[in-house]
C-alpha cells in the first residue's frame, strides 16, 4: 500500500472528482510564501510528514500576511516529529468547514481484503475516537457493501443530499483507491 504524504493524497483525490482546496507543498519557507501568494487572502500551513497529531505538536498554522508564512513555515520545516523530518509544508487556501469527516482505505490484516475507515469528525484526534469509527468492508472488485455504506452515513445527522453526496465520496474512495494500488503494481521494464 501507498505510503503518501497530504498533497499527495489530496492530487490523487483531486484526479478522481474530488474537490479540494487550492494549495501546493513547499520545501522552503520562501517557497510557501510564494504558494501563499499565488492563493492570495488567509491560508493553512501544515507539516507533511508521516505522523497522527500535527495540530497538537504546532504543524497546523493559519497565516494572513508573507511574513506569518515564512515565519510558520520556517519553523515547521525545522521541526522533527517523531522519527520524521519535516520536508515539505502545504500552504492552502483556508476554507469555511461547516462539518468534517475522516476518510481512509486500507487493506485489513485479519481478511486480506480493502476496507474503508470512515468517522464523523474529521482527523484531528482520530485515535481517540476510535471506538466510534465504522469499518466498511469492500469487495475488490465492486467496491463497497452498499449496506454498510448506508448504515455508516446514517449514522450522521445529515440532511438528505449531504447524505447522498457523503455516500458518493464512499465510492469514489475505493475508485481512487483502486486506481493508485493499480498503477502501483504496475511492472516498468
Amino acid at each position: 500500500m501507498a505510503r503518501l504524504h497530504e498533497y499527495q493524497g489530496k492530487a490523487i483525490l483531486a484526479a478522481n472528482g474530488f474537490k479540494i482546496p487550492h494549495g501546493r507543498a513547499a520545501s522552503t519557507a520562501e517557497e510557501a510564501v510564494a504558494a501563499a501568494g499565488e492563493l492570495g487572502g488567509e491560508v493553512v500551513i501544515k507539516i507533511q510528514a508521516w505522523t497522527t497529531g500535527r495540530a497538537g505538536v504546532g504543524g497546523v498554522a493559519f497565516a494572513k500576511t508573507p511574513e506569518d508564512v515564512r515565519d510558520h513555515g520556517a519553523r515547521m520545516l525545522a521541526m522533527k516529529v517523531g522519527q520524521f523530518p519535516v520536508e515539505a509544508v502545504l500552504v492552502e487556501e483556508k476554507i469555511a468547514i461547516d462539518q468534517e469527516f475522516f476518510l481512509s482505505f486500507a487493506i485489513d490484516d485479519r481478511s486480506r481484503a480493502p476496507v474503508i475507515i470512515f468517522a464523523a469528525g474529521g482527523g484531528s484526534g482520530f485515535e481517540e475516537r476510535a471506538a466510534s469509527t465504522k469499518r466498511i468492508a469492500c469487495d475488490v472488485k465492486s467496491g463497497p457493501v452498499e449496506s454498510t455504506v448506508n448504515e455508516a452515513v446514517s449514522s450522521c445527522v445529515l440532511l438528505p443530499e449531504h447524505e447522498n453526496q457523503l455516500a458518493d465520496w464512499i465510492r469514489k474512495l475505493f475508485v481512487a483507491a483502486r486506481s493508485v494500488a493499480a498503477h502501483s503494481l504496475r511492472v516498468h521494464p
